[in-house]
């Protein structure tokens, strides 16, 4: 369980829904060249700022949970750019606005109640591949092993795995409900 939390770090589970993601959204556009090549900077961008962290200690956790979300914003403004130069057929952005709901409370919460990041952030991610495609229903096993993940390794509270999950399922209806997601949309 120490290892598991590690390997499918939303550092690293985010990037690989973003390329599968991106596989569904740049078929209409054809540029998936371009996309990856954004998204790989855009991941570098925001893992840099994410590192950060490690030349502040010590701080509290909530410092590098802020330094995590400004790196996942930037990350998020290069997507909306690409978007606007029609390099993404609108999934990515779609799902970067997911991200974004999702983001807002939990960087406001983090100072006050350590909520777990590990969970919402591999939440929603894996609730948005479903939702884009159902034959991704698997991934949604690396969310569940992580809500019980984090209170066993004690690194959370069962209450703050739990409102993990409950934030990221509230930031992902929230999403479909302002997008009025459509079958057609999915690329």
């Amino acid at each position: 369980m120490e290892i598991y939390d590690d390997v499918f770090s939303p550092v690293y589970f985010l990037m690989m829904c973003a390329v599968i993601v991106i596989h569904y959204d740049v078929k209409k556009t054809g540029r998936l060249r371009e996309a990856l090549a954004l998204t790989f900077g855009a991941y570098l961008v925001a893992y840099s700022i994410y590192s950060t962290w490690h030349l502040l200690q010590p701080a509290p956790q909530w410092v590098e949970d802020a330094l995590a979300v400004i790196g996942l914003f930037f990350a998020i403004v290069i997507a909306v750019i690409a978007q606007m130069k029609g390099i993404y057929n609108g999934v990515v952005v779609r799902g970067a606005v997911m991200l974004t709901i999702l983001s807002i409370p939990y960087v406001a919460i983090s100072p006050y109640w350590n909520i777990s990041g590990h969970v919402a952030y591999t939440t929603a991610p894996a609730l948005f591949l479903v939702w884009l495609d159902r034959k991704w229903w698997p991934v949604m096993v690396v969310p569940l092993v992580m809500l019980v993940n984090r209170p066993v390794v004690d690194a959370h509270t069962v209450a703050e795995s739990v409102g993990g999950f409950v934030l990221a399922v509230v930031a992902f209806l929230t999403s479909i409900w302002l997008f009025e997601f459509y079958v057609d949309d999915r690329g």
